[in-house]
């Protein structure tokens, strides 16, 4: 009978290979494990201005309160702007104006901020050519983009709006415009300006020099 010899330095090897193979395998899991998520998609923020639809004047004057107004105007203030019991507007004082906006009056000195002056500086009645525009800017302008921050200040002075008379020249809503700080105020939530974009409220203050008001545009 034919003796078998063993040769234990094979056999290790045979037993080493599978204990790699092991080792190899969990090395390349725990990498994959460790390895980071591959990044989200991040929207681009496009500021830029473009005239995104095309509505019909006949279309846009629908949106209040363009249907119920028989006249509008721009008009350059200080103040803030409020409609009266009777249809007409009126501005509050500049002390009750800080207190709307939110800024903080110094009891111990309440001379540290002055009243701002209160009145009309400038009224202009637009055309009709010119409410094309209006309209236009406010609802067939809109951002190309994906917006994913914007900011405002807190700094909110106005000094120009437009105005909405019925046909008994009664103000029925307004439009408050700081451009200065680029933020506005509405007398109704109904009032939309549309899709906001950059530049819209530079195209409206060069609507507003247009018509030829001055104060809160050029002074």
């Amino acid at each position: 009978m034919k003796e078998v010899t063993h040769h234990p330095s094979i056999s290790l090897r045979l037993l080493k290979i599978p204990a790699y193979a092991v080792l190899l395998f969990t090395a390349q899991s725990l990498y994959a494990q460790k390895k980071p998520p591959p990044p989200l998609p991040r929207k681009i923020y496009k500021p830029d201005c473009a005239q995104i639809t095309h509505f019909s004047f006949a279309s846009r004057i629908k949106h209040y309160p363009f249907n119920l107004s028989a006249q509008i105007q721009m008009i350059s203030f200080d103040g803030l702007v409020k409609i009266t019991d009777n249809g007409e507007f009126s501005f509050t004082k500049g002390e009750e104006q800080m207190r709307d906006v939110g800024l903080l009056l110094e009891r111990d000195s309440p001379d540290t901020i002055k009243a701002i002056p209160v009145g009309m500086k400038e009224i202009r009645t637009m055309t009709l050519a010119q409410i094309d525009t209006l309209t236009d800017i406010l609802y067939n302008y809109g951002h190309t983009g994906n917006i994913w921050t914007t900011s405002r200040s807190g700094c909110y002075i106005p000094r120009n709006a437009i105005l909405f008379r019925d046909s008994d020249g009664k103000v029925i809503a307004f439009i408050e415009i700081c451009f200065e700080c680029q933020n506005t105020r509405e007398s109704s939530d109904e009032i939309s300006l549309g899709e906001p974009c950059e530049q819209k409220l530079d195209m409206l203050k060069a609507l507003f020099r247009q018509v030829g008001i001055k104060y809160g545009i050029d002074k």
